[in-house]
């Protein structure tokens, strides 16, 4: 028996992810799935598991639904073919992806489980492999060592000023002094002249007129950040282990449509600088098409990011749009409001990051972000190896950076 396959857009894609673990590799069928055009391929898969219902596997990737009437599909789990299996497209049509979704038995036992998407068309027999992991929430393990001794703290605010002590008693009077000789005539050439608002006075010019100049300013959200290397920043901040970056609009101030480059500086508690990176812009940019021209609930998936900004040490930066909606545990709910996350050489999707910068709350929908132990020290994180993952607490923690980042686009 076939399965029955409906194709149809998505616009939304949001699973419930509970104690589950899962591992997916791709393996060559045979000479039929050699690399070439319309050869089915898996970007990710798992299995969703919500309260009081039947679990659900999803997996997306490209070239999976068939593209005519006539072909057929065919999705084996464990070697016995699925009964119902839906086709649905993920994205838009420059840049396609495709979503199959089927329900599985209540009972599976955990273990590796062989899956297999076959494509039959008139003209060739397409397919692909892979296994997929699943496995429950294992025991509370035993507490760890105690850590090293963590770095200084930020110097911290001045307090407020104390109230005024009691009045002191009079002093002795003193003996008059002679009286000096008589000077003379004064000017009041000065009378009434001040500089305007936001000026101070430097000096005086040659006709006497006061000489005023501006004050300095730092751009940002940030006016009280006093680093000079960060004068001119669209965006700059420092991070402690509070919530420092609020709200849905910190990145607005850097929205510029014909900029051409972006420099990311971040520097550690002590000033050193541990990341300087210059990119290329080659698209205009918007509110919610940055570096993403993909819908607003895809901009979680790297590959939707088809306008991503390239650093001369092969890193990939992505920033997610002001209205971006994902929040689907720890896969995607860095893609809620702005964000941006750094990936090295070789990261994708929510391993291989380098950096991350971002609120600690999600910016459309509010409350912390779904993220394997991130916390508000995590708005600034570092990984310099880029062996930060967003599903590992242990990475998310070892990542958090005491320091601060600056933000140019020019």
């Amino acid at each position: 028996m076939n399965p029955a396959c409906v194709k149809r857009p998505v616009t939304t894609f949001t699973n419930l992810l509970l104690g589950i673990s899962f591992a997916a590799a791709l393996l060559p069928m045979n000479a039929n799935a050699a690399e070439g055009k319309g050869r089915p391929q898996v970007i990710e898969a798992h299995v969703d598991y919500a309260t009081g219902t039947t679990p659900e596997l999803t997996i997306i990737g490209s070239n999976l639904c068939p593209q005519e009437t006539q072909d057929e599909l065919q999705v084996l789990f464990a070697e016995e073919p699925l009964n119902t299996v839906n086709c649905a497209m993920l994205g838009d049509l420059q840049d396609p992806l495709d979503m199959l979704t089927a329900n599985l038995a209540d009972d599976l036992p955990a273990g590796d489980y062989h899956i297999q998407i076959i494509v039959n068309s008139r003209k060739k027999h397409q397919s692909a492999q892979f296994y997929l992991t699943l496995g429950a929430v294992g025991p509370q393990g035993e507490s760890g060592l105690q850590g090293p001794q963590g770095l200084p703290g930020l110097q911290g605010p001045a307090g407020v000023p104390g109230q005024a002590g009691p009045q002191g008693l009079p002093g002795i009077n003193g003996e008059a002094g002679a009286t000096g000789p008589t000077g003379p005539s004064g000017q009041s050439l000065l009378a009434g002249m001040v500089c305007a608002n936001n000026q101070y006075l430097a000096g005086f010019q040659a006709s006497g007129e006061l000489l005023c100049k501006t004050l300095p300013t730092i751009a940002g959200p940030t006016p009280d950040m006093v680093d000079p290397d960060f004068i001119g920043s669209c965006f700059n901040f420092s991070n402690d282990t509070e919530t420092n970056i609020v709200g849905i609009d910190w990145f607005d101030a850097c929205i510029k449509p014909n900029a051409s480059q972006l420099r990311l500086l971040v520097k550690d508690a002590f000033g050193n600088t541990v990341y300087d990176q210059t990119a290329n812009i080659d698209a205009s940019w918007s509110e919610d098409a940055i570096t993403s021209s993909a819908g607003l609930t895809s901009q979680h998936n790297t590959a939707a990011h088809d306008r991503a900004l390239w650093f001369p040490n092969n890193d990939k930066m992505v920033i997610m749009s002001k209205h971006a909606q994902s929040t689907t545990g720890c896969f995607s709910s860095y893609a809620n409001g702005y964000g941006i996350v750094v990936y090295g050489p070789f990261g994708n999707a929510n391993n291989g990051i380098r950096l991350m910068l971002m609120g600690y709350e999600h910016g459309i929908s509010g409350g912390r972000r779904s993220l394997s132990g991130w916390t508000s020290a995590n708005e600034l994180s570092y990984a310099q190896e880029s062996n930060l993952g967003t599903c590992s607490s242990a990475a998310m923690a070892a990542s958090a950076l005491p320091g601060s980042a600056a933000i140019f686009v020019d």
